[in-house]
C-alpha cells in the first residue's frame, strides 16, 4: 500500500524552490541568452493556433502544451509568458517527484528528497524559469513509473494504460525513449505478470504509429533542412565515430560537474568533485547496509535501471558534453536523471547510522547552488541576437510572409533577426545532404529574392556570417562567392 502524503508540507517546499528560481530569473533573465526561447516567444506572441506555431520542434511534442500554456499567460502578463509557464510547470514537476517519494519511500525521505529540489543543482535551478528543451521537465515522468510499479498487483487496464503513457510520454520528448527498455525490462523480472506485457507493448505501438502519422503529414516548419521523423535537431547517432572508453571514464566528473555548472564557483570544481564522490560512496555502503538488513525498497532498481540506460544512450549520443567549460546549458541533459541521482543519494545516506551526513550533503547541495548569486549577469552580445534569427531562419525560412509577420512587432531588434534569418537559412539549405550541390545554391538565391528588398543587405549580411569562423558548422567559403555572384547578377538583371 503507499504512505500518504503530507499535502501541506509538499506545497511549501515547492513554493519555496519556486521563490529561490523566481529570485534567480529576476537577477539573471537567462531567457535574454537562450535564442530558441526568444525566437519561440516571438512566434507565441502571434498568437496563432497552427501546428507549426504551437510545437517548437518535431521531436517534442510537449512543446504544443507549453504553447497552449503561454498563449494563456499572454492574456495576463506582459512579462516573458515561456519564463511564467516555465515557473508553473516547474512547481508542478516538483509537486509530483516530492510525492511520489512520499507515498514509495516515506515522509522521512520525501522531506530529505523535497529539501533537496528546493535548491537541487546550478544546472536545474535556471530551467525553473527558462523554457526549451524539455529535459528538465520530463525528469517527473520516471518518477511517474516508480509510482506505477510500486503497486503490487497490475492489471491488464493498468498495463493498456501504462503502454499509452509510455507512448505519450516519448511523443511529450525523445528523451524519454529509454523509459521504453526499462519498463519492459524490469517487467520481465515480475513473476506471474509478463504475460500483461503484451497489452501494454499493443498500446505503445498505436500511439507510437499515432505519433509518426503526425510527424510525417503535419507541417512543423523546417522545410529547408528537412529534419528526418527520428531526428533529434537535425543530429544523428553514430556508434562508429566516438571513443566509447574516453567518453565512459569521463562520465563520473561530467556527472560531478553537472552538479557544479558554475565557472568561477567559491569551493573550486575538483574541491567540489571529490565531495560528490566521497557522498557517491557514502551512499553505496549505506545501500549496502540496507541490503544486508533486507529492507532494501524495490523501486531503487528500477530507479538505478533508468539511470543506466540513460547513461549510456547519453555517452553513444552527439549531445554528450566533453568540454572544459562548466555551464548548465551544457549538462542540460542530464536534468532528466539528475532528480533520480539525487534521490539514490540521498536514499543511501539515510540509511547509515550517522544521519548528519545526509544533512551535510543538503547543506553542501545547497551552498552549490547559493553560489549562482556570486556571478556576475551576462551581456547579450550581438550574435545572441542574431542566433534568435537563425532559430526563426531554420523554421520558417521557407515562408517570409509568415516570417517577416512573425518579426514585425520587434522594429527594434529587426536588423540582427534578419542577418539571423539569412545565417539559418544559410546553414539549414547548405548542410543538407539530401539536396545536390548546384540546387542548394540555386535554392537560396532563389529564397533570398523572395524577401522585401529592405530586407536584401541584412539578409546577405546573415549570409556571410553563415561562413564565418565564428559559427559551426563551418561552411565551404567557395560556396558562398558562387551563392554572391549569383545575387549580384539577378540584381543587375532589370526585372528585379
Amino acid at each position: 500500500m503507499f504512505k500518504s502524503i503530507d499535502v501541506k508540507r509538499v506545497l511549501i517546499l515547492c513554493f519555496l524552490g519556486s521563490l529561490f528560481r523566481i529570485i534567480y530569473g529576476l537577477r539573471y533573465e537567462p531567457w535574454l541568452l537562450a535564442p530558441d526561447h526568444s525566437a519561440w516567444e516571438l512566434i507565441i506572441e502571434k498568437g496563432v493556433f497552427r501546428y507549426d506555431h504551437l510545437i517548437h520542434y518535431p521531436h517534442e511534442g510537449g512543446t504544443i502544451l507549453i504553447s497552449l500554456i503561454s498563449l494563456l499567460v499572454e492574456f495576463v502578463t506582459d512579462f516573458s509568458s515561456l519564463a511564467v509557464s516555465a515557473i508553473l510547470i516547474d512547481f508542478v514537476v516538483r509537486f509530483l517527484q516530492i510525492s511520489v517519494v512520499e507515498k514509495v519511500f516515506g515522509k522521512s525521505i520525501g522531506l530529505l528528497f523535497g529539501v533537496w529540489t528546493i535548491f537541487s543543482t546550478p544546472t536545474i535551478i535556471p530551467w525553473g524559469v527558462l523554457n526549451f528543451g524539455l529535459h528538465s521537465i520530463s525528469s517527473v515522468f520516471p518518477f511517474l513509473l516508480i509510482l506505477f510499479f510500486s503497486q503490487k498487483e497490475q492489471s491488464i487496464k493498468q498495463n493498456l494504460c501504462a503502454g499509452i503513457f509510455l507512448g505519450l510520454v516519448v511523443w511529450f520528448s525523445y528523451s524519454n525513449l529509454i523509459l521504453i527498455p526499462a519498463f519492459f525490462i524490469f517487467k520481465l523480472f515480475e513473476p506471474n505478470n509478463t504475460r500483461n506485457l503484451f497489452y501494454a507493448l499493443l498500446s505503445l505501438i498505436g500511439v507510437l504509429i499515432f505519433h509518426l502519422m503526425v510527424r510525417a503529414f503535419f507541417d512543423a516548419g523546417f522545410h529547408l533542412s528537412q529534419i528526418g521523423l527520428m531526428s533529434i535537431r537535425g543530429e544523428s547517432f553514430s556508434l562508429t565515430e566516438i571513443d566509447f572508453l574516453d567518453r565512459l571514464t569521463s562520465l563520473p566528473r561530467i556527472i560531478a560537474n553537472s552538479g557544479i555548472a558554475l565557472e568561477d564557483p567559491l569551493i573550486p570544481v575538483k574541491a567540489s568533485r571529490l565531495i560528490y564522490y566521497l557522498y557517491g560512496v557514502l551512499s553505496i555502503v549505506g545501500f549496502y547496509a540496507i541490503y544486508k538488513r533486507e529492507k532494501i525498497n524495490q523501486s531503487i532498481y528500477f530507479i538505478c535501471g533508468v539511470v543506466i540506460l540513460f547513461l549510456l544512450s547519453y555517452i553513444f549520443s552527439p549531445f554528450f558534453h566533453l568540454e572544459k567549460s562548466i555551464h548548465f546549458i551544457s549538462f542540460r541533459h542530464l536534468t532528466y536523471i539528475l532528480p533520480l541521482i539525487a534521490l539514490i543519494i540521498i536514499n543511501g545516506l539515510a540509511a547509515l547510522k550517522q544521519r548528519w551526513v545526509v544533512i551535510t550533503f543538503l547543506v553542501f547541495v545547497s551552498f552549490q547552488s547559493i553560489q549562482m548569486f556570486t556571478m556576475r549577469k551576462p551581456q547579450v552580445d550581438v550574435i545572441n541576437k542574431r542566433a534568435i534569427g537563425w532559430v526563426l531562419g531554420t523554421k520558417f525560412g521557407h515562408d517570409p510572409h509568415q516570417l517577416i509577420a512573425i518579426i514585425e512587432d520587434d522594429k527594434a531588434e529587426s536588423q540582427m533577426l534578419i542577418q539571423g534569418i539569412g545565417w539559418g537559412i544559410s546553414t539549414a539549405i547548405m548542410t543538407n545532404d539530401q539536396i545536390k550541390f548546384q540546387d542548394k545554391i540555386n535554392q537560396q538565391v532563389d529564397l533570398f529574392f523572395k524577401y522585401p528588398i529592405s530586407y536584401h543587405e541584412d539578409l546577405l549580411e546573415g549570409i556571410e556570417f553563415s561562413y564565418s569562423d565564428k559559427v559551426k558548422p563551418k561552411l565551404d567559403q567557395d560556396l558562398m562567392n558562387e551563392v554572391e555572384e549569383k545575387i549580384r547578377k539577378r540584381s543587375a538583371t532589370p526585372s528585379n
